[in-house]
């Protein structure tokens, strides 16, 4: 896999995991969105794009932020 196609994988699972994420906030799941959280942290620790890492930790860091939406 090239690296282009293996961003493009990353970055697709990448909002997957951030609609989940937005779902389980919106209807207040809070299982849900520890879930969605656990993905990010496996996306954080095994990608190789600092893109997409910055991304998922600024996803966890808001994940439980009422005030953010």
């Amino acid at each position: 896999m090239t690296k282009v196609m293996e961003f493009a994988a990353e970055r697709d699972l990448l909002h997957s995991v951030h609609t989940d994420l937005a779902v389980a906030r919106t209807t207040n799941d809070y299982d849900g969105i520890k879930e969605a959280v656990d993905d990010l942290e496996m996306i954080v620790q095994h990608t190789s794009f600092p893109l997409l890492r910055h991304r998922a930790q600024g996803l966890i860091a808001r994940a439980f932020d009422p005030h953010d939406s």
